[in-house]
């Protein structure tokens, strides 16, 4: 079970051109996970998604949401200032 971090542009030699590559965290095996950690990843992965559509609202509710559970959700902080700065662009 990986949850989603980012996504990030990194030049591809072969082509010279910027591909994205997405960045995962591996949190347990499927088989240990249980049905809870399983819907929260899936709902953290959809989220990410959201916002690599740029789907401000949507997301800053979202990681919002996810901080009132988790005091500690780090990565929710760090979007919700990327999207604060990118949505003021």
């Amino acid at each position: 079970v990986c949850r989603l971090i980012d996504k990030v542009k990194v030049k591809v030699k072969v082509k010279s051109k910027d591909q994205p590559v997405r960045i995962y965290e591996p949190i347990c095996s499927e088989l240990s996970a249980s049905v809870d950690l399983l819907v929260r990843v899936e709902a953290w992965n959809e989220l990410l998604e959201m916002y690599f559509m740029r789907q401000w609202d949507a997301v800053e509710d979202g990681f919002k949401a996810i901080q009132e559970q988790d005091a500690e959700a780090v990565l929710c902080e760090i979007y919700l200032k990327r999207i604060d700065k990118l949505g003021n662009d």
